[in-house]
């Protein structure tokens, strides 16, 4: 491990499409309660130009730069890291630390983590992305824990492939979609239980008529699924939630007479193919034997 370096918070930069969006309230809880003895080594990056990149601090550098701006800092600093590497560096750094999923996520897909790589190509694929919006997909732990299931890539194609033909499009009616927090058609536990209906019941179940019996449901056909289930959950008691969205597909998929033959009713006592445990955290699921860059 090289010496550490010292430099001004002026001295240093960070790079937004390598930092996760600042959370103003651990800003604020850093500028509200400054304590220069406190700080701690930042980690950073400086690049062929010189520039000194923050890889790691970057709220305790915001605070510093809005307070004083000119105090030294300790600094871990990497010289000749390509983008990969420094975002392989922003997870390991951020490991354990509380930081949001998506912008782990965001990092592995930099540091050309296998899992997040498999997710973006599929993502891609239905022209998705990552985010917040109604029309986008923010359940990312739950897309990665459907990989790891058995032939859970297909399943996920496949749901992806139906909620997006059914509820992504340009219809006057899909504005609801937008608009109501609810109406969410990428939500974590729809994707999973669509992705159950496809791992259990494989190509017994048709993409065409799945998509025409959720297109009967209308604008706020993603609601009344979820609302479905969870009314369904509580009256069953201790049932997966995406088991129990699984069941209510299955029925929404029978009760649609105009396309093929139904499927065999969703059956609980059958056990949920899965892999066995709780479901990993997003860390888990995204970690990747790497070199070791530190």
């Amino acid at each position: 491990m090289s010496e550490p370096e010292y430099y001004t918070a002026r001295q240093l930069i960070v790079d937004p499409g390598l930092q996760r969006d600042l959370v103003k309230s651990n800003y604020q809880e850093i500028f509200n309660n400054y304590d220069p003895d406190s700080l701690g080594q930042f980690i950073v990056s400086r690049r062929a130009n010189g520039t000194l990149v923050i890889l790691d601090g970057q709220h305790r550098w915001h605070a510093v730069n809005q307070l004083d701006p000119d105090r030294k800092l300790q600094c871990q600093v990497h010289d000749g890291l390509t983008k990969k590497q420094e975002a392989e560096i922003f997870l390991r750094a951020n490991a354990q630390a509380a930081v949001n999923t998506m912008a782990k996520y965001k990092m592995a897909v930099i540091a050309e983590r296998p899992a997040a790589l498999r997710l973006e190509a599929v993502l891609e694929r239905f022209g998705l992305k990552v985010g917040n919006s109604a029309m986008q997909v923010s359940a990312v732990t739950d897309l990665l824990a459907v990989q790891t299931w058995p032939n859970g890539e297909d399943a996920l194609e496949w749901a992806l492939d139906v909620l997006t033909t059914a509820w992504h499009g340009e219809r006057e009616d899909y504005t609801q979609l937008e608009r109501r927090h609810g109406n969410r058609p990428y939500r974590g536990v729809l994707i999973q239980g669509m992705a159950r209906v496809r791992q259990r019941y494989g190509h017994l179940v048709k993409k065409d008529k799945m998509v025409a019996a959720l297109l009967t449901l209308g604008s706020r056909g993603p609601e009344n699924v979820f609302t479905r289930a969870s009314t369904l959950r509580a009256s069953l008691g201790r049932t997966a939630m995406d088991a129990t969205v699984a069941r209510v597909l299955v029925e929404v998929y029978n009760s649609y007479k105009k396309q093929g033959p139904n499927i065999d009713p969703w059956d609980f006592s059958t056990p949920v193919e899965s892999m066995p445990g709780p479901r990993p955290a997003a860390t888990a699921l995204l970690n990747a034997d790497v070199d070791d860059l530190l």
